[in-house]
């Protein structure tokens, strides 16, 4: 009998068996080193009823993986903000087989707490420390710590940043705390939190929710100016804006805004937005609308006249601060002018996503549309 195995098989010392006629034999296929049989491969190999005329030629496919693979020495470069040194280092990397239980765990310095890791590992499990992972492959991941107290969101209560059940901990953000959003709870939030300024601001990758901040101009009646964060603020992913405001008491009387100052650098991925699109007066109510009576005709007048000649033009060009106007009030609730964004940064600014402050776009398509026209809001 001649056994005849491909490539990346051994069959034992020999490929040609001497038995008598009518036996019965076993075949036990180990495959090279390197290789694996695939899932459903039929090993060892029965035959009954041998002959001198036997060839044996078809055997369990192997294909080129490893039989062990290993985690190799995990990165533990850290991740820090407000000039702190180190961070940490990680215990569990070795060389293991597929699908082994692995359990890595992030251990911080003293002064320092554990953030996040990145790398290869389920969004879902971002924030857990330990980690526990099945071994599917080659494997890397880098354990991020921080100096101070890390604070992740969780979501599930409310949309609130007030809300403590919505962090982890179930304690809101203190200042000073590094505030974390990540793809394991990617909910909407309202930074609604006047008195915290965050040690620094991550929004990981995979975070698609839209983070709206309650801040005001100076002088409305709430008073919540400005969003600060001491340290590095960095979007790889989701979205920053205002409150749209609502219909103003006064002619071209705005609420609210989004004035940020940052201590460190700000990172802007090519994801993330910082966006204040149609946020800004809705129609029939910016500047000189009063002035022009309530059957005016005329568009957002932000930095020009919105087609009526006689329509006041307001902000100023050297200092922009005010948002946008919507057009006609008979189109009140599709117009509305673009929001303000003001973004201070002691450090350097990187932006490779998006920041914008539109005008709302209008809904209609007739010549009276030049009268429904938005103007565009501050950047």
């Amino acid at each position: 009998m001649l056994a005849d195995p491909p490539a990346n098989t051994v069959v034992g010392d020999t490929r040609v068996f001497t038995v008598e006629d009518g036996a019965n034999v076993t075949i036990t296929c180990t495959p090279n080193a390197g290789f694996k049989f695939v899932e459903g491969a039929v090993n060892p190999i029965v035959l009954s009823n041998i002959t001198t005329d036997t060839v044996v030629s078809k055997f369990p496919e192997s294909k080129a993986v490893p039989n062990t693979l290993s985690l190799g020495e995990f990165d533990t470069t850290t991740r820090t903000f407000a000039g702190a040194e180190g961070g940490g280092s990680v215990s569990g990397a070795g060389t293991y087989s597929l699908g082994d239980k692995v359990v890595l765990t992030a251990v911080p310095d003293d002064g320092y707490e554990f953030a996040y890791w990145t790398g290869d590992v389920p969004a879902a499990q971002i924030l857990d420390n330990p980690l526990d992972m099945t071994v599917a492959g080659n494997a890397s991941l880098t354990a991020h710590f921080v100096s101070g107290r890390a604070v992740a969101w969780k979501g599930g209560t409310s949309s609130l940043a007030s809300d403590d059940g919505n962090w982890s901990d179930d304690t809101r953000p203190e200042s000073g705390d590094a505030v974390i959003l990540s793809p394991a709870c990617a909910g909407d939030i309202v930074w609604d939190l006047p008195d915290v300024e965050p040690g620094s601001w991550t929004q990981l990758e995979g975070y698609e929710g839209t983070v709206t901040f309650a801040t005001t101009f100076a002088d409305s009646a709430e008073d919540f100016p400005v969003f600060r964060v001491s340290g590095d603020v960095v979007l790889e992913d989701g979205v920053w804006t205002h409150l749209e405001n609502p219909v103003p008491t006064e002619c071209g009387q705005a609420a609210y805004r989004f004035k940020a100052d940052i201590g460190g650098n700000l990172t802007v991925g090519a994801k993330a937005r910082i966006d204040a699109n149609a946020k800004g007066l809705p129609g029939g109510s910016g500047y000189g609308y009063i002035e022009l009576g309530q059957n005016a005709k005329q568009g957002g007048s932000y930095g020009g006249r919105g087609r009526n000649s006689t329509m006041p033009c307001y902000g100023s060009v050297k200092n922009p601060v005010d948002v946008g106007a919507g057009g006609t009030p008979g189109n009140r609730s599709t117009t509305r002018g673009g929001g303000c964004i003001i973004i201070s940064v002691a450090g350097v600014a990187h932006v490779n996503g998006v920041l914008s402050a539109n005008g709302g776009m209008s809904t209609v398509t007739n010549d009276s549309a030049k009268n429904n026209a938005t103007s565009g809001g501050t950047v």
